[in-house]
């Protein structure tokens, strides 16, 4: 999914200060401790909790979230030199975001297929495809969202209300990529038009997120649009799968 904040390269670069901003006597308190923690806390524990409930009756399932990680940090570090094309060339906002919607869907997806295809998650049938979704969108929540928090928060002093809009956000990110990698592991049985089905969603999903931002002036109405839309495609693929 598409981030609204600084990119990840830029968060990496910082990751390696972050204990030094955060846990500076200087600059740590009661107030800033609340201001990290309580929108770090809404992105992660809905999918936290889901992950831990669902690994509780599937313990074999434990390594697939962490391939789902790492099969979104290869997709990232895929895509990252046409993004930086993409960057320099074009300058108009709405189409650069367009390309980097559509980037975002060619390479994760295809990587999702070949991580939820491997022997070990297949054989795991919808199970292994959930548990390749959550570790996945997780993945992206602490790298796109909490190091961005960790080092943003203290320097230009954001309160926690200015941060839970994208912590609402992590939470339809991680159920969107729960639904993409449902639609991938059918992609493996059905056949092509299902994984272009993925990657077409990807991209749409993105483009109505940069849309709803640009053109709602109001953050939390247009992070209820995005919720909204995420939860009726959820419910939309889960009751088509149940056939």
């Amino acid at each position: 999914m598409l981030s609204y904040s600084p990119t990840i390269k830029t968060s990496l670069k910082l990751f390696k200060d972050t204990g030094k901003v955060i846990w500076s006597k200087s600059s740590i308190g009661v107030d800033a401790m609340t201001n990290l923690l309580v929108p770090i806390l809404v992105a992660l524990t809905p999918g936290c909790l889901t992950l831990l409930k669902f690994l509780r009756w599937a313990r074999s399932l434990w390594i697939a979230p962490l391939i789902g990680g790492g099969g979104w940090l290869l997709a990232l570090l895929l895509r990252i030199p046409i993004l930086m094309l993409n960057n320099t060339f074009v300058k108009d906002v709405v189409l650069n975001a367009f390309i980097a919607s559509l980037m975002a869907g060619i390479f994760e997806e295809l990587t999702r297929y070949f991580v939820i295809k491997l022997p070990f998650i297949k054989m795991f049938k919808h199970d292994g495809a959930v548990a390749v979704g959550l570790g996945w969108g997780l993945t992206e929540a602490v790298l796109i969202y909490v190091v961005n928090v960790a080092v943003l928060a203290p320097v230009f002093n954001y309160t926690w209300v200015d941060l839970l809009p994208g912590a609402f956000e992590r939470n339809t990110a991680i159920l969107m990529h729960v639904t993409l990698s449902l639609i991938v592991f059918h992609a493996i049985n059905a056949g092509f038009k299902w994984l272009l089905t993925a990657v077409l969603t990807h991209t749409a999903f993105n483009v109505v997120g940069v849309l709803t931002l640009f053109y709602i002036a109001n953050v939390w109405i247009a992070e209820l649009v995005l919720f909204c839309v995420g939860v009726a495609v959820f419910l939309y693929v889960f009751k088509f799968l149940k056939k």
